[in-house]
């Protein structure tokens, strides 16, 4: 399961909050402060992965991360 990013071909992974804050090359405490006004829309983080649509959120909120391919499924389309 992913979410789709626009209408490309491109497909959200379902990722943990380190493949994320690499993706946005911070640290750990840097990204949890970039999302902590968005935290309630988030909803819980549990089994230590972000599900597609809560990554949708959040590179919504902080645009594209630059090691975006961390975080999304290329399609061979």
């Amino acid at each position: 399961m992913s979410g789709t990013i626009g209408k490309t071909n491109k497909r959200y992974k379902a990722v943990s909050k380190t493949v994320l804050h690499q993706a946005y090359q911070c640290s750990p405490y840097t990204f949890r402060q970039w999302i902590k006004k968005i935290n309630r829309k988030l909803g819980s983080y549990s089994g230590g992965l972000y599900t597609p649509k809560q990554v949708k959120i959040i590179i919504d909120h902080l645009g594209e991360p630059p090691l975006l391919e961390d975080v999304i499924y290329q399609s061979k389309y």
